[in-house]
């Protein structure tokens, strides 16, 4: 397992009771993702903290990545299935589902519409036939642009996602998988939770992913030098994926409503996390003025949407956030290792 991902799960291991799990089977797709990594491993290291016996079968397109393919030689069970193409019939009775599989925003479009819509029924079905409780991790994309009166953003905020946008096929087909989920139970007696996720950041998260602080990172190790244009002025709100987790596993068990925001605190614009990861690693700033390019990706320039994250908080009684300076640093030094 990942030294530094192994010890995030460490640190966050009595932040949510897991014992309804104890010899229960979880059933994580998407496993080899930055969230799926991250629930495999804290659901394992609370086996051997806690002695819990719960039986982890994870499903991704790959084999096991180094993050935690160690644990899969002894202990447990991987499928290295194409959710796209492929069903579930072959998998083992699951007691808890956590359908995170997905294709990030800018991937292939079709096979982001079939995981989002198609696999998320795929699993509904299953997790009816298994009795099991299910838990969608949808994304924040659902929401759109929001007007300014509607931030921080609440479950309740309807979600304005455009079709016109280059991230429509993300946000649109999450949108309905949520509608899939919020149907089924209608129907088919099963007990689904909808977690919307806001940007998630950690040990996993690399240089190469497809978001501005993959890009500064990135920039920082490899040209010694962060490029930051003065248009882009939106704030953006992070959560570290150890936080992430326990918040998920707390929905998916304990939670009381159908769908939650999980999100971090900290809300800052893209100098300041520049400025944190020049300082973190030592490489010059470099501020422009200058207006975008017509051509640049969207979730360079414009910022995020804080969330309102008041609903799980106040039911989980999570309130100890890791600082933005903390997991930047170990993401960098994650990042470091890997590839330098």
């Amino acid at each position: 397992m990942d030294e530094i991902i192994g010890r995030d799960c460490l640190e966050h291991i009595s932040d949510v009771d897991l014992s309804p799990m104890a010899g229960k089977t979880v059933l994580v797709t998407g496993a080899n993702g930055l969230i799926g990594a991250y629930i495999i491993c804290f659901l394992h290291l609370s086996n051997l903290c806690a002695n819990l016996n719960i039986n982890i079968v994870a499903v991704s397109r790959h084999m096991p990545s180094g993050k935690f393919g160690d644990i899969f030689d002894v202990m447990y069970k991987f499928y290295p299935l194409d959710l796209m193409s492929e069903g579930t019939g072959d998998l083992p009775k699951a007691d808890y589902i956590i359908h995170c599989g997905t294709c990030a925003p800018g991937g292939n479009l079709s096979d982001t519409v079939r995981l989002n819509v198609f696999a998320t029924e795929n699993f509904l079905q299953k997790a009816k036939r298994d009795g099991a409780k299910f838990l969608f991790v949808s994304s924040s994309e659902v929401y759109g642009d929001m007007i300014p009166e509607n931030i921080p953003i609440t479950e309740a905020c309807p979600c304005l996602c455009s079709t016109q946008v280059a991230g429509a096929a993300f946000a649109e087909s999450k949108r309905l998988g949520e509608t899939a989920c919020r149907t089924f139970p209608r129907h088919k007696t099963v007990e689904v939770k909808i977690a919307r996720v806001f940007p998630v950041y950690g040990p996993g998260m690399t240089v190469f992913d497809k978001n501005i602080m993959g890009r500064f990172i990135g920039e920082a190790l490899f040209r010694r030098k962060i490029n930051v244009s003065g248009s882009w002025s939106g704030l953006h709100t992070f959560c570290y994926a150890a936080d992430c987790i326990v918040m998920l596993l707390y929905v998916l068990i304990y939670g009381k409503s159908d769908v939650y925001n999980i999100g971090g605190r900290e809300a800052v614009s893209a100098r300041h996390l520049a400025e944190e990861i020049s300082f973190l690693t030592g490489s010059p700033l470099s501020v422009k003025n200058e207006e975008s390019k017509a051509d640049s990706p969207a979730w360079l320039c414009r910022g995020g949407i804080k969330p309102d994250i008041t609903k799980i908080t106040s039911e989980s009684g999570f309130k100890y956030f890791t600082s933005l300076c903390a997991g930047l640093q170990r993401t960098i030094v994650w990042n470091i290792r890997q590839f330098l």
